[in-house]
């Protein structure tokens, strides 16, 4: 069993353009930096441009000496479900 390390990253976006090849920008409410995800991870009724929720960014790497790939995936979690950043 691979022993892997786990970092999580929340942070409230905004949907700030689409771009070709199924890719949406977004830009972060909390950093000043721009983030580019698949567009098909976003649910279908959050992605108008000015949408506003919480993205989850995971990271799972192994552990010095394990072998193993890193993997690096996403969540979203609606601002109505969250606490009120927005």
């Amino acid at each position: 069993m691979v022993k892997r390390k786990v970092l999580v990253d929340t942070e409230p976006v905004r949907i700030d353009f689409h771009l070709n090849g199924s890719f949406t920008r977004l830009k972060s409410l909390q950093f000043r930096r721009q983030l580019e995800i698949p567009t098909q991870i976003i649910p279908a009724h959050l992605r108008a441009i000015g949408s506003c929720f919480f993205l989850t960014q995971i990271y799972e790497y192994p552990e010095p000496g394990e072998e193993g790939k890193p993997c690096f995936r996403w969540q979203i979690q609606e601002k109505s479900k969250a606490n009120s950043y927005f």
